[in-house]
Protein backbone atom coordinates (compact mmCIF):
# COMPACT_ATOMS: atom_id res chain seq x y z
CA UNK A 1 0.00 0.00 0.00
CA UNK A 2 1.44 3.34 -1.06
CA UNK A 3 0.93 6.19 1.41
CA UNK A 4 1.91 9.82 1.06
CA UNK A 5 3.12 11.64 4.12
CA UNK A 6 2.44 15.30 4.84
CA UNK A 7 5.29 17.77 4.82
CA UNK A 8 4.24 20.07 7.69
CA UNK A 9 2.90 23.52 6.79
CA UNK A 10 6.23 25.11 6.00
CA UNK A 11 6.97 27.30 2.98
CA UNK A 12 10.03 25.68 1.43
CA UNK A 13 12.39 28.28 -0.02
CA UNK A 14 16.11 28.33 -0.64
CA UNK A 15 17.84 31.16 1.15
CA UNK A 16 20.41 33.17 -0.76
CA UNK A 17 23.00 35.86 -0.25
CA UNK A 18 22.00 37.44 -3.59
CA UNK A 19 19.87 40.17 -2.06
CA UNK A 20 18.96 43.77 -2.79
CA UNK A 21 18.58 46.26 0.07
CA UNK A 22 15.51 48.52 -0.08
CA UNK A 23 13.94 51.08 2.25
CA UNK A 24 10.38 52.10 3.06
CA UNK A 25 10.77 55.86 3.54
CA UNK A 26 7.93 57.39 5.54
CA UNK A 27 8.33 60.75 3.79
CA UNK A 28 8.75 59.69 0.16
CA UNK A 29 7.38 56.16 -0.36
CA UNK A 30 3.70 57.17 -0.17
CA UNK A 31 1.98 58.97 -3.03
CA UNK A 32 0.31 61.22 -2.22
CA UNK A 33 2.38 61.82 0.91
CA UNK A 34 1.09 60.49 4.22
CA UNK A 35 -1.00 63.33 5.69
CA UNK A 36 -1.13 63.96 9.41
CA UNK A 37 -3.98 61.99 10.91
CA UNK A 38 -3.88 59.12 8.40
CA UNK A 39 -3.94 55.75 10.14
CA UNK A 40 -3.95 53.41 7.11
CA UNK A 41 -1.97 53.79 3.89
CA UNK A 42 -0.31 51.68 1.17
CA UNK A 43 3.06 52.48 -0.38
CA UNK A 44 3.03 51.23 -3.97
CA UNK A 45 6.07 49.94 -5.86
CA UNK A 46 8.48 50.84 -3.06
CA UNK A 47 11.85 51.99 -4.44
CA UNK A 48 10.79 50.73 -7.88
CA UNK A 49 10.90 47.09 -6.76
CA UNK A 50 7.26 46.24 -7.45
CA UNK A 51 6.77 45.58 -3.74
CA UNK A 52 3.70 47.17 -2.16
CA UNK A 53 3.70 47.77 1.60
CA UNK A 54 0.39 48.20 3.42
CA UNK A 55 0.40 49.96 6.80
CA UNK A 56 -2.67 49.72 9.04
CA UNK A 57 -3.31 50.69 12.64
CA UNK A 58 -6.12 50.12 15.08
CA UNK A 59 -6.72 51.05 18.71
CA UNK A 60 -8.25 48.67 21.25
CA UNK A 61 -9.39 49.24 24.82
CA UNK A 62 -10.55 52.81 24.28
CA UNK A 63 -8.89 56.16 23.78
CA UNK A 64 -7.62 58.17 20.83
CA UNK A 65 -4.50 58.25 18.71
CA UNK A 66 -3.00 59.61 15.54
CA UNK A 67 -0.12 58.90 13.19
CA UNK A 68 2.05 61.49 11.51
CA UNK A 69 5.18 61.02 9.37
CA UNK A 70 7.61 63.91 9.13
CA UNK A 71 11.19 64.66 8.19
CA UNK A 72 13.67 65.26 10.99
CA UNK A 73 13.39 68.68 12.61
CA UNK A 74 15.47 70.47 15.22
CA UNK A 75 14.92 68.38 18.36
CA UNK A 76 13.13 70.06 21.23
CA UNK A 77 13.21 69.17 24.91
CA UNK A 78 9.43 69.00 24.94
CA UNK A 79 9.62 65.68 23.12
CA UNK A 80 7.13 66.89 20.50
CA UNK A 81 9.54 65.95 17.74
CA UNK A 82 11.64 62.81 17.95
CA UNK A 83 14.85 61.81 16.27
CA UNK A 84 15.19 58.18 15.19
CA UNK A 85 18.90 57.37 14.76
CA UNK A 86 19.92 56.51 11.22
CA UNK A 87 16.57 57.59 9.80
CA UNK A 88 15.89 61.15 8.69
CA UNK A 89 12.16 60.39 8.57
CA UNK A 90 9.90 58.62 11.03
CA UNK A 91 6.28 57.76 11.72
CA UNK A 92 5.25 59.23 15.05
CA UNK A 93 2.39 57.74 17.04
CA UNK A 94 0.54 59.96 19.48
CA UNK A 95 -1.89 58.31 21.91
CA UNK A 96 -4.19 59.11 24.77
CA UNK A 97 -5.28 55.72 26.09
CA UNK A 98 -8.52 55.45 28.07
CA UNK A 99 -7.21 52.56 30.18
CA UNK A 100 -3.90 50.96 31.06
CA UNK A 101 -4.90 47.96 28.93
CA UNK A 102 -5.54 50.01 25.78
CA UNK A 103 -3.22 49.38 22.85
CA UNK A 104 -2.46 50.46 19.31
CA UNK A 105 -1.57 47.70 16.85
CA UNK A 106 0.48 48.76 13.84
CA UNK A 107 0.62 46.17 11.03
CA UNK A 108 3.12 46.44 8.17
CA UNK A 109 2.42 43.95 5.36
CA UNK A 110 4.70 43.33 2.38
CA UNK A 111 3.19 42.09 -0.88
CA UNK A 112 5.96 39.54 -1.23
CA UNK A 113 8.31 37.57 1.01
CA UNK A 114 11.29 39.59 2.26
CA UNK A 115 14.17 39.19 4.70
CA UNK A 116 16.68 41.33 6.60
CA UNK A 117 13.82 43.53 7.80
CA UNK A 118 15.09 46.10 10.31
CA UNK A 119 14.06 49.42 11.86
CA UNK A 120 14.35 51.46 15.06
CA UNK A 121 11.68 52.45 17.58
CA UNK A 122 12.17 55.59 19.67
CA UNK A 123 10.81 57.16 22.85
CA UNK A 124 9.99 54.10 24.95
CA UNK A 125 9.88 55.83 28.35
CA UNK A 126 7.73 57.03 31.27
CA UNK A 127 6.86 60.45 32.66
CA UNK A 128 9.57 60.49 35.36
CA UNK A 129 11.56 58.03 37.42
CA UNK A 130 8.93 57.96 40.19
CA UNK A 131 5.82 58.31 38.00
CA UNK A 132 3.33 55.60 37.04
CA UNK A 133 1.28 57.81 34.72
CA UNK A 134 2.36 55.59 31.79
CA UNK A 135 4.84 52.79 31.13
CA UNK A 136 5.68 52.53 27.42
CA UNK A 137 5.97 49.02 26.01
CA UNK A 138 6.35 47.67 22.46
CA UNK A 139 5.88 44.05 21.32
CA UNK A 140 7.15 43.16 17.86
CA UNK A 141 6.34 39.97 15.91
CA UNK A 142 7.15 38.91 12.36
CA UNK A 143 4.94 36.59 10.31
CA UNK A 144 5.19 34.47 7.19
CA UNK A 145 1.59 33.86 6.21
CA UNK A 146 -0.98 33.42 8.95
CA UNK A 147 0.56 30.41 10.70
CA UNK A 148 4.25 31.06 11.21
CA UNK A 149 5.42 33.78 13.60
CA UNK A 150 8.94 34.81 14.53
CA UNK A 151 10.71 36.80 17.23
CA UNK A 152 13.13 39.52 16.09
CA UNK A 153 16.44 40.52 17.58
CA UNK A 154 15.74 43.45 19.93
CA UNK A 155 18.70 45.48 21.18
CA UNK A 156 19.18 48.81 22.95
CA UNK A 157 20.51 51.60 20.75
CA UNK A 158 22.14 53.12 23.84
CA UNK A 159 22.76 50.50 26.48
CA UNK A 160 25.58 52.34 28.23
CA UNK A 161 24.23 55.72 29.39
CA UNK A 162 21.47 54.19 31.53
CA UNK A 163 21.71 50.37 31.27
CA UNK A 164 18.52 49.76 33.31
CA UNK A 165 16.38 52.25 31.37
CA UNK A 166 14.83 49.58 29.11
CA UNK A 167 13.94 45.99 29.89
CA UNK A 168 14.04 43.63 26.89
CA UNK A 169 12.27 40.34 26.21
CA UNK A 170 12.32 38.02 23.19
CA UNK A 171 9.78 40.25 21.42
CA UNK A 172 9.33 43.15 23.80
CA UNK A 173 10.95 46.35 24.96
CA UNK A 174 9.50 48.21 27.95
CA UNK A 175 10.62 51.08 30.11
CA UNK A 176 11.83 50.03 33.55
CA UNK A 177 8.68 50.45 35.65
CA UNK A 178 10.42 50.22 39.02
CA UNK A 179 10.11 53.39 41.10
CA UNK A 180 13.31 55.42 40.96
CA UNK A 181 14.42 53.78 37.70
CA UNK A 182 14.39 55.14 34.12
CA UNK A 183 12.24 58.20 33.34
CA UNK A 184 11.55 60.50 30.40
CA UNK A 185 13.77 60.62 27.33
CA UNK A 186 13.39 63.42 24.81
CA UNK A 187 14.67 61.09 22.07
CA UNK A 188 16.74 63.83 20.49
CA UNK A 189 20.22 63.79 19.03
CA UNK A 190 21.85 63.45 22.46
CA UNK A 191 19.36 61.27 24.36
CA UNK A 192 18.39 57.89 22.86
CA UNK A 193 18.02 55.82 26.02
CA UNK A 194 14.51 54.80 24.99
CA UNK A 195 15.41 53.66 21.47
CA UNK A 196 15.68 50.05 20.31
CA UNK A 197 16.92 48.41 17.12
CA UNK A 198 14.71 45.63 15.73
CA UNK A 199 16.00 43.14 13.16
CA UNK A 200 14.71 39.87 11.71
CA UNK A 201 18.00 38.89 10.04
CA UNK A 202 17.72 36.07 7.51
CA UNK A 203 14.21 35.12 8.65
CA UNK A 204 11.81 35.23 5.70
CA UNK A 205 8.63 37.13 6.53
CA UNK A 206 5.89 39.14 4.84
CA UNK A 207 4.40 40.98 7.83
CA UNK A 208 5.47 42.84 10.97
CA UNK A 209 3.06 43.59 13.81
CA UNK A 210 3.94 46.17 16.49
CA UNK A 211 1.72 46.43 19.57
CA UNK A 212 2.23 49.62 21.58
CA UNK A 213 0.71 49.62 25.07
CA UNK A 214 1.53 49.96 28.79
CA UNK A 215 3.56 47.58 30.89
CA UNK A 216 1.80 46.35 34.08
CA UNK A 217 1.46 48.90 36.89
CA UNK A 218 0.61 51.99 34.87
CA UNK A 219 -2.13 54.33 36.13
CA UNK A 220 -5.69 53.23 35.22
CA UNK A 221 -6.05 56.25 32.92
CA UNK A 222 -2.55 56.85 31.56
CA UNK A 223 -1.30 60.22 30.42
CA UNK A 224 -0.73 60.95 26.73
CA UNK A 225 2.11 58.92 25.22
CA UNK A 226 4.27 59.19 22.09
CA UNK A 227 6.20 56.70 20.05
CA UNK A 228 8.10 56.74 16.73
CA UNK A 229 9.28 54.20 14.15
CA UNK A 230 12.05 54.97 11.68
CA UNK A 231 12.35 54.01 8.03
CA UNK A 232 12.12 50.27 7.41
CA UNK A 233 14.93 48.47 5.59
CA UNK A 234 14.28 45.14 3.88
CA UNK A 235 15.84 42.90 1.26
CA UNK A 236 14.20 41.15 -1.67
CA UNK A 237 14.75 37.47 -2.25
CA UNK A 238 16.78 36.58 -5.30
CA UNK A 239 16.68 32.81 -5.43
CA UNK A 240 18.95 30.77 -7.74
CA UNK A 241 16.42 27.94 -7.36
CA UNK A 242 12.64 28.34 -7.05
CA UNK A 243 11.40 25.30 -5.14
CA UNK A 244 7.68 24.85 -5.81
CA UNK A 245 6.93 21.56 -4.05
CA UNK A 246 8.47 19.07 -1.65
CA UNK A 247 6.70 15.84 -0.64
CA UNK A 248 7.37 12.38 0.76
CA UNK A 249 5.67 9.04 0.17
CA UNK A 250 6.08 5.77 2.02
CA UNK A 251 6.32 2.59 -0.06
CA UNK A 252 6.89 -0.51 2.01
CA UNK A 253 9.83 0.22 4.31
CA UNK A 254 11.14 3.15 2.24
CA UNK A 255 10.34 6.85 1.97
CA UNK A 256 10.39 8.49 -1.45
CA UNK A 257 11.15 12.20 -1.58
CA UNK A 258 9.94 14.37 -4.46
CA UNK A 259 10.60 18.01 -5.18
CA UNK A 260 10.18 20.32 -8.13
CA UNK A 261 11.75 23.59 -9.20
CA UNK A 262 10.20 26.25 -11.42
CA UNK A 263 13.52 27.87 -12.35
CA UNK A 264 17.23 27.21 -11.84
CA UNK A 265 20.30 29.36 -12.35
CA UNK A 266 23.77 27.75 -12.21
CA UNK A 267 22.59 24.96 -9.91
CA UNK A 268 24.94 21.96 -9.48
CA UNK A 269 23.27 19.36 -7.26
CA UNK A 270 21.02 18.76 -4.26
CA UNK A 271 22.18 17.01 -1.11
CA UNK A 272 19.32 15.41 0.82
CA UNK A 273 19.72 15.67 4.59
CA UNK A 274 17.75 13.89 7.32
CA UNK A 275 17.31 14.44 11.05
CA UNK A 276 15.29 12.91 13.87
CA UNK A 277 15.26 16.11 15.95
CA UNK A 278 15.54 18.97 13.39
CA UNK A 279 18.88 19.88 14.96
CA UNK A 280 21.43 17.17 14.10
CA UNK A 281 21.58 16.55 10.34
CA UNK A 282 23.12 13.83 8.18
CA UNK A 283 23.56 13.77 4.41
CA UNK A 284 21.84 10.69 2.97
CA UNK A 285 22.23 11.25 -0.78
CA UNK A 286 22.95 13.56 -3.72
CA UNK A 287 20.88 14.32 -6.82
CA UNK A 288 22.30 16.21 -9.83
CA UNK A 289 20.54 19.48 -10.68
CA UNK A 290 19.38 20.75 -14.06
CA UNK A 291 21.77 23.71 -14.10
CA UNK A 292 20.07 26.53 -15.98
CA UNK A 293 16.40 26.41 -16.91
CA UNK A 294 13.19 28.39 -16.71
CA UNK A 295 11.09 25.23 -16.98
CA UNK A 296 9.70 23.02 -14.25
CA UNK A 297 12.06 20.22 -13.25
CA UNK A 298 10.99 17.27 -11.08
CA UNK A 299 13.39 15.37 -8.81
CA UNK A 300 13.13 12.18 -6.74
CA UNK A 301 15.17 10.45 -4.08
CA UNK A 302 14.43 7.28 -2.08
CA UNK A 303 15.40 7.02 1.58
CA UNK A 304 15.87 3.27 2.07
CA UNK A 305 14.34 1.81 5.24
CA UNK A 306 14.62 4.84 7.56
CA UNK A 307 13.77 4.64 11.25
CA UNK A 308 10.08 4.24 12.14
CA UNK A 309 9.71 7.63 13.74
CA UNK A 310 9.00 11.24 12.93
CA UNK A 311 11.70 12.43 10.56
CA UNK A 312 12.83 15.80 9.29
CA UNK A 313 14.20 16.43 5.81
CA UNK A 314 15.84 19.37 4.11
CA UNK A 315 17.66 20.03 0.85
CA UNK A 316 21.11 21.56 0.51
CA UNK A 317 21.40 23.09 -2.97
CA UNK A 318 24.89 23.68 -4.36
CA UNK A 319 25.65 26.25 -7.07
CA UNK A 320 28.30 25.68 -9.73
CA UNK A 321 30.54 28.24 -8.00
CA UNK A 322 30.67 26.07 -4.87
CA UNK A 323 28.28 28.09 -2.70
CA UNK A 324 25.28 26.39 -1.14
CA UNK A 325 21.88 27.21 0.37
CA UNK A 326 19.47 25.29 2.58
CA UNK A 327 15.78 24.83 2.08
CA UNK A 328 13.46 25.25 5.03
CA UNK A 329 12.77 22.13 7.07
CA UNK A 330 9.93 19.72 6.35
CA UNK A 331 8.61 17.05 8.71
CA UNK A 332 7.00 13.71 7.93
CA UNK A 333 5.14 11.42 10.30
CA UNK A 334 3.21 8.18 9.89
CA UNK A 335 0.34 9.91 11.66
CA UNK A 336 -0.05 12.49 8.89
CA UNK A 337 -1.38 10.72 5.79
CA UNK A 338 -2.46 12.61 2.71
CA UNK A 339 -2.82 11.88 -0.99
CA UNK A 340 -0.27 12.72 -3.65
CA UNK A 341 -1.07 16.07 -5.26
CA UNK A 342 0.36 17.30 -8.56
CA UNK A 343 -0.38 20.77 -9.95
CA UNK A 344 0.56 22.33 -13.29
CA UNK A 345 1.45 24.70 -14.81
CA UNK A 346 3.35 26.35 -12.02
CA UNK A 347 3.65 29.34 -12.29
CA UNK A 348 0.08 29.64 -13.55
CA UNK A 349 -1.92 32.45 -15.11
CA UNK A 350 -5.66 31.81 -14.85
CA UNK A 351 -5.95 28.02 -14.61
CA UNK A 352 -4.43 25.39 -12.34
CA UNK A 353 -4.66 21.73 -13.38
CA UNK A 354 -4.82 19.31 -10.46
CA UNK A 355 -3.95 15.60 -10.51
CA UNK A 356 -4.94 13.73 -7.38
CA UNK A 357 -5.31 10.08 -6.36
CA UNK A 358 -8.23 9.34 -4.04
CA UNK A 359 -8.74 6.15 -2.06
CA UNK A 360 -12.52 6.50 -2.38
CA UNK A 361 -15.21 8.46 -4.18
CA UNK A 362 -15.73 11.63 -2.17
CA UNK A 363 -16.54 15.34 -2.27
CA UNK A 364 -13.64 17.69 -1.56
CA UNK A 365 -13.03 21.42 -1.25
CA UNK A 366 -10.18 23.01 -3.20
CA UNK A 367 -9.18 26.19 -1.38
CA UNK A 368 -6.73 28.79 -2.66
CA UNK A 369 -5.21 31.13 -0.05
CA UNK A 370 -2.61 33.88 -0.22
CA UNK A 371 0.49 33.95 2.00
CA UNK A 372 -1.40 35.83 4.72
CA UNK A 373 -3.89 32.95 5.00
CA UNK A 374 -6.74 34.85 3.33
CA UNK A 375 -9.00 32.63 1.20
CA UNK A 376 -9.23 33.96 -2.34
CA UNK A 377 -11.20 31.07 -3.88
CA UNK A 378 -12.86 27.82 -2.77
CA UNK A 379 -14.32 25.23 -5.19
CA UNK A 380 -16.31 22.07 -4.47
CA UNK A 381 -15.15 19.05 -6.49
CA UNK A 382 -16.29 15.44 -6.74
CA UNK A 383 -13.50 12.85 -6.81
CA UNK A 384 -13.72 9.32 -8.11
CA UNK A 385 -11.86 6.41 -6.60
CA UNK A 386 -8.42 6.25 -8.18
CA UNK A 387 -6.75 8.94 -10.27
CA UNK A 388 -8.52 12.27 -10.77
CA UNK A 389 -7.76 15.24 -12.99
CA UNK A 390 -9.61 18.56 -12.72
CA UNK A 391 -8.97 22.29 -13.06
CA UNK A 392 -9.41 25.43 -10.98
CA UNK A 393 -9.97 28.64 -12.95
CA UNK A 394 -9.04 31.85 -11.12
CA UNK A 395 -9.69 35.49 -11.88
CA UNK A 396 -7.28 37.40 -14.08
CA UNK A 397 -7.47 40.14 -11.46
CA UNK A 398 -5.79 37.95 -8.83
CA UNK A 399 -2.48 39.58 -7.90
CA UNK A 400 0.77 37.90 -8.87
CA UNK A 401 2.55 36.13 -6.01
CA UNK A 402 2.67 32.97 -3.90
CA UNK A 403 -0.49 31.03 -3.06
CA UNK A 404 -1.35 27.80 -1.24
CA UNK A 405 -3.76 25.20 -2.60
CA UNK A 406 -5.38 22.95 0.04
CA UNK A 407 -7.62 19.96 -0.75
CA UNK A 408 -9.84 18.89 2.18
CA UNK A 409 -12.67 16.37 2.62
CA UNK A 410 -16.09 16.97 4.19
CA UNK A 411 -14.61 16.55 7.68
CA UNK A 412 -11.98 19.20 6.84
CA UNK A 413 -9.21 16.60 6.87
CA UNK A 414 -6.26 17.60 4.69
CA UNK A 415 -5.97 15.47 1.56
CA UNK A 416 -3.34 17.40 -0.38
CA UNK A 417 -1.42 20.69 -0.35
CA UNK A 418 0.72 22.54 -2.90
CA UNK A 419 2.45 25.89 -3.21
CA UNK A 420 1.60 27.83 -6.38
CA UNK A 421 2.99 30.88 -8.14
CA UNK A 422 0.59 33.28 -9.87
CA UNK A 423 2.15 35.10 -12.83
Amino acid sequence: MRRTLLMAGIVLLFTSTELTAQVLNWATSFSPAWANGNTNRTAMNVAGTGVNINVTSVISGGGSYGLSPAAAQTPTVSGATFTVPGSAERLQLNTDFATNTSAVTLTITFSTLVREVSFRLADIDKNSSNSASYFDRATITGYMGSLLDYSPSVTKFDGATDPAFLQLGSRTAAVNSSSGQAGNTVSDLTDQRGTITVGFGSTIINKVVIVYDNAPGADPDPAAQDFAIGNIAFQLLTLPVDLVSFSAAQSGEDVGLKWATARESNSLHFTVERSSNASDWSAIGTVSARGNTNERTDYTYTDINPAKTTLFYRLKQFDQNGSFKYSSVGRISNKELVAELVTYPNPFSTQVNISLHSAAAQQVTSTLTDITGRTVQADINQLNRGNNNYSMTVSQQLAAGIYWLRITDKQNNLIGRARLFKQ
